[in-house]
């Protein structure tokens, strides 16, 4: 079930070849919110184009 969500990404970038990447991210506990997940926070260290990240 980890793989889910970078599989799925993999398959949707690939297919689109975006310039842009908008992605909602939350940290899961409310004591760090300056945390972002770990799916996104390996999308900022390897992004394959811009990045639009919106926190909820």
């Amino acid at each position: 079930m980890a793989e889910a969500v970078p599989t799925a990404f993999l398959h949707a970038r690939q297919a689109s070849d975006p310039d842009l990447i908008a992605i909602g991210a939350h940290a899961r506990a409310n004591f760090a919110p300056t945390l972002l997940g770990s799916f996104t926070e390996e999308l900022i260290r390897s992004a394959p184009a811009d990045l639009l990240i919106v926190r909820g």
